[in-house]
């Protein structure tokens, strides 16, 4: 046993007099890791509807997002913290739009994430999409000029032909929504998947985006409806849902629903403190 051994040993066992311990080497911190159970926090589009939602929102995992525009400058400023906001564009020249709008009103980037949401529609040039790490580069560029972190979003039934790309994905960006909608159902029936199967689901995603990018924060979007004509998931459903990823993710946002459904989510994952 060297000397150094020696010491500690001594030292260990309690014996007076022992030279001191020499410090060991600190390893390198820990990937930052999304909270444990019982920490999720809930996010959903701000209207003037669910603005009565806004004081259940006590967390910093808490978000409210929405497309920025002049006119909802002053929605932004009178949100009080801790809650998040994020500015959601569905191109590139939408994204640079809301960095500028945000610069020049002076809005602290520390509670802000600019979303860029690549969809298979119009709004989204489709050379975005087939350039996807291409777009992502250049909107990481757009977010920096403000500090602001960067949130990525894009559509489920794009990245399910283009799996290869979510590590590569992952490593360009601070936060990821995964648009779950299509993993709640069944492709064949389009009934609703038990909560223990689409955990599954998500899952398998949520390794994908944590090869590239440990520490990456991750939201999931889960519906409330399944399409035109189709009943709402109810709140058992999806806070079902919600509570089955809660340990793999840092927060999920409701698509959709009433301000009593969004109510009646956050009673059933947080239930009301009795006084």
């Amino acid at each position: 046993m060297n000397a150094a051994r020696l010491s500690c040993l001594l030292l260990a066992l309690g014996f007076p007099g022992a030279p001191a311990c020499p410090a060991r080497p600190q390893a390198d911190p820990p990937a930052r890791k999304d909270p444990p159970k019982g920490k999720l926090g809930m996010g959903f589009l701000l209207t003037p509807t669910t603005e009565g939602v806004l004081p259940r929102l006590t967390s910093e995992r808490d978000f409210v997002d929405l497309v920025l525009g002049p006119g909802k400058v002053p929605l932004v400023k009178g949100i009080k913290p801790p809650v998040q906001v994020a500015c959601l564009s569905m191109s590139l020249q939408g994204m640079e739009k809301t960095v500028s709008l945000l610069k020049e009103e002076g809005i602290p980037p520390d509670r802000i994430l600019v979303g860029y949401n690549p969809e298979q529609r119009e709004v989204t040039p489709a050379e975005e999409l087939k350039d996807l790490l291409g777009s992502l580069k250049r909107g990481r560029e757009l977010a920096g000029r403000i500090k602001a972190r960067f949130l990525v979003g894009p559509g489920l039934r794009f990245m399910e032909a283009h799996e290869d790309l979510y590590p590569e994905a992952a490593r360009l960006c601070d936060a990821w929504v995964i648009q779950s909608q299509r993993l709640q159902v069944k492709p064949d029936s389009r009934e609703a998947v038990p909560a223990q199967e689409y955990r599954t689901r998500v899952k398998k995603i949520v390794d994908l985006l944590r090869q590239g990018n440990p520490g990456i924060v991750i939201i999931v979007q889960i519906l409330s409806g399944r399409g035109k004509g189709d009943p709402l998931f109810n709140a058992e459903q999806i806070a079902g849902y919600a509570l089955a990823i809660e340990d793999l993710v840092a927060a999920v946002r409701i698509y959709g629903g009433s301000k009593e459904l969004i109510l009646e989510v956050l009673d059933r994952i947080r239930p009301p403190q009795r006084p």
